[in-house]
């Protein structure tokens, strides 16, 4: 019986012993078994059972059978109607067609393309960094007296003193100007 290019059920056995090798659908039965010709002559059979029966006795020694057609929707009912005792196919369940194997040749691995290399900007001169803004009004110096009037330090400026001593920078100022008494214990005057 000639294969024919419809959906059906088909097997591959063994001509020697007669045992079912696989048992398989297809939309297409005769691309399937032509599919399954090509691969076996090109020694890249994926099914491991085919293909020690191959390598054993040859591969005239096996036959493509179509044991049914039927319509596409009744493949797998159909499968399983002809697969009774385990194979190989029904211990994975239903097989779906695969595509045989494509072997690419190797292509050499493209080199990265470099980024352009950019070229280095000009270098502007550099500039001293701004004086700090003040309110305008020069540091003026200053004496530190103890309340009997004796001069403990002189200072370059109310902020001087008050960084250095951790006092209120404010409130020295106003010593100064006499707006305050004193500050920690001492007494605060501009100097002239």
């Amino acid at each position: 019986m000639e294969i024919q290019s419809k959906p059906g059920v088909y097997q591959i056995q063994s001509k020697v012993t007669g045992e079912v090798i696989l048992i398989n659908i297809a939309q297409n039965c005769y691309a399937k078994i032509e599919l399954h010709k090509s691969i076996l002559s090109g020694g890249l059979q994926p099914n491991a059972k085919l293909r020690s029966f191959v390598t054993r006795d040859g591969a005239d020694s096996i036959e493509f059978i179509v044991v049914e057609y039927c319509e596409s929707a009744e493949l797998l009912d159909k499968l399983a109607e002809h697969t009774n005792e385990p194979t190989e196919v029904t211990k994975a369940g239903p097989v779906k067609e695969t595509k045989p194997p494509v072997i690419e040749p190797v292509k050499e691995p493209k080199q990265a393309e470099k980024p352009p290399v950019e070229q280095p900007k000009a270098k502007l001169p550099v500039q001293a960094p701004a004086a700090k803004v003040t309110s305008g009004n020069p540091a003026k110096p200053i004496i530190q007296m103890d309340m009997e009037g004796t001069l403990v330090k002189d200072w370059p400026s109310a902020s001087a003193a008050a960084k250095e001593l951790g006092y209120n920078k404010s409130h020295i100022a106003a010593a100064c100007r006499g707006t305050r008494k004193s500050v920690e214990g001492f007494t605060w005057k501009y100097k002239v």
